[in-house]
């Protein structure tokens, strides 16, 4: 059976977004003319039908996701974000909204301000980067209250939310803690284990995760511990003071996200 054509078909094809598909084959939005034109040849050539079946459902009933995440670091939520956006575009046939609802940090004080404004008969669900116990305690009243939550990235795993999208963040740190290990070159090696925010599982884990690993590999180790709280300044301020004020070579240093670097 032929693989059905799709508008994300159509799209790759012609190299547009989704939505100026969506704008060219509906005869709705502002497109410029040539490439609207282009778009409507290449979906007669292709033989698009369009998915009623999609937009029946979207006719029916829209359905809104509250997107709950932080906006910093820059560097790596603009990838989160871009990512929740082309799937919002994959399912827009299907009547589905996305709103983001950005806190300044994953800190369980930013997040709490965004969340507690939140008017919850708005949404259908919510997808939630979960930087705090907090946040669980959040989503299981939200849950109470007969709406979905789902988390991705950053899990809280005691919450009753119904599934995670993201990594298992202490096989990850046991991942890097065996590369550390393998770059030691001294018996009592000291490793610097520097973790973004206390309350955060999935940061907790990844350093669990490389602490245990290099422990049961290097059993004569020590490890200096500090939080940074996801800021480029704190870390920048820990490991100078750090590698200023110890007498011990430091032989080898962890963040628990990619705060610092640089």
């Amino acid at each position: 059976m032929a693989e059905r054509v799709t508008i994300k078909t159509i799209a790759e094809i012609a190299n547009v977004s989704i939505g100026t598909v969506d704008r060219a084959l509906n005869g709705r939005g502002r497109i410029n003319l040539e490439t609207k034109e282009r778009i409507l040849n290449i979906a007669k050539l292709m033989n698009y039908t369009p998915n009623r079946t999609a937009q029946a459902l979207k006719r029916q009933r829209q359905i809104r996701i509250g997107i709950v995440m932080a906006d910093t670091p820059v560097q790596f939520c603009d990838h989160l974000r871009h990512g929740a956006e082309d799937a919002l575009e994959e399912l827009d046939d299907y009547g589905i909204i996305g709103d983001f609802l950005f806190s300044h940090s994953l800190s369980a004080q930013d997040q709490l301000e965004v969340v507690s404004g939140i008017d919850l008969e708005k949404y259908d669900a919510f997808l939630v980067n979960a930087g705090s116990e907090e946040i669980g305690t959040w989503i299981n009243r939200v849950t109470d209250e007969g709406k979905t939550v789902a988390t991705f990235n950053s899990d809280m795993p005691n919450s009753r939310r119904l599934f995670h999208v993201g990594e298992n963040p202490y096989r990850a740190g046991m991942l890097i803690g065996g590369y550390i290990s393998q770059c030691l070159d001294r018996d009592d090696p000291v490793v610097a284990v520097l973790m973004g925010f206390a309350g955060n599982a999935s940061h907790d884990l990844r350093c669990r995760g490389c602490i245990d690993t290099i422990a049961s590999l290097r059993p004569r180790v020590r490890f200096f511990r500090e939080t940074y709280y996801d800021n480029e300044t704190v870390v920048e301020e820990k490991l100078a003071g750090m590698l200023k004020s110890r007498e011990d070579k430091v032989d080898a240093i962890f963040l628990s996200s990619g705060i610092g670097v640089d």
